[in-house]
């Protein structure tokens, strides 16, 4: 909770500034507002790190594959730095570029996840098969 209230504050500074900032230059309020928006995808990223000790746990103890695990971590990680460029190109005065880098990031996080359907799709077959 209080990650989520400092960061709620760096914001709102942020918004105040790049208000004041794109008044006299747009160029200067976009490229703090990408600054800003990267030092707190870092620190989102931070936040995940228990999600990713009970998946290495979960891993261990479902004798699972670690590609599995690995995918899932990569997707939400392309996930968040699309969006968070979405929104930059937003700012900058450019959203038709940032909804086309939103499917682009859908369809690389599809690619990246076929193993994942692969493998259900093997576990759906031997369920088929015993039936």
């Amino acid at each position: 909770m209080d990650i989520v209230m400092k960061t709620t504050g760096i914001v709102a500074v942020t918004v105040v500034i790049y208000l004041l900032l794109s008044k006299q230059c747009k160029e200067y309020a976009v490229v703090l507002s990408l600054a800003v928006g990267a030092g707190i995808l870092v620190v989102a990223v931070n936040t995940l790190r228990p999600v990713m000790v009970f998946l290495r746990e979960l891993q261990q103890v479902g004798n699972l594959n670690g590609k599995y695990a690995s995918i899932l971590l990569k997707a939400t990680g392309i996930g968040m730095i699309s969006q968070m460029a979405a929104l930059t190109c937003q700012d900058a005065g450019n959203s038709a570029l940032g909804k086309i880098l939103g499917i682009v990031s859908v369809s690389v996080i599809l690619v990246l996840s076929l193993p994942l359907f692969y493998g259900l799709l093997e576990i759906i077959q031997g369920i088929l098969t015993e039936i």
